[in-house]
C-alpha cells in the first residue's frame, strides 16, 4: 500500500465514525471544522506504520535525518511490515500520544499536530505543484 492509500484509508475511517463515535465515547459532538481537522490528522497518523521504511512518506519529512531515523526503526523492528504493523504499535503510539499530550503539554501537541498535518499534505498531495525551492532548473521547465 502506498502512502496516499494509507492516508486516504485513515481519513475515511475517521470521517465515517466522527459523527457518532465521539458522542458515544466522550459525550460530545464535533463540529464541521473539528471533523475536517480530525480527518486530516488521521490521514497523517495512518502513515506512521511506515516509519520502518526508508523510502516511505515519513522518511521524507526531514530529509536525511528522517530517512536515517526510518532506517534505524526498520532495523530495530525487524524490517518493513513487522513490529510497526501490529496492534502493539497501535497501543504504544496511542499511549505515547496520550502521555505526551497530558504530561508535556502544548509544545508536544502542536509539534505532533504539525507533523501529522505535514504528512497528510505530502501523502494527499495537498501542496503546490513542483519540487519545491531546491528543484533543478530542468525540473522547473517541465
Amino acid at each position: 500500500m502506498m502512502g496516499q492509500s494509507h492516508a486516504i484509508s485513515g481519513a475515511l475511517v475517521y470521517a465515517a465514525t466522527a459523527s457518532f463515535l465521539p458522542e458515544k465515547v466522550f459525550g460530545t459532538v464535533p463540529g464541521p471544522s473539528e471533523i475536517l481537522a480530525g480527518t486530516l490528522l488521521c490521514a497523517g497518523a495512518a502513515l506512521l506504520p511506515d516509519v520502518d521504511h526508508q523510502d516511505a512518506t515519513p522518511a521524507h519529512l526531514l530529509g536525511p535525518v528522517s530517512r536515517a531515523l526510518c532506517r534505524l526503526v526498520g532495523r530495530l523492528c525487524g524490517g518493513h511490515r513487522h513490529a510497526t504493523h501490529s496492534l502493539l504499535f497501535v497501543a504504544l503510539t496511542g499511549s505515547g500520544t496520550w502521555a505526551g499530550v497530558t504530561r508535556l503539554g502544548d509544545g508536544f501537541t502542536y509539534s505532533l499536530t504539525f507533523v501529522l498535518l505535514f504528512l497528510a499534505g505530502r501523502a494527499l498531495h495537498l501542496h503546490p505543484p513542483g519540487h519545491g525551492p531546491t528543484a533543478s532548473k530542468r525540473a522547473r521547465r517541465r
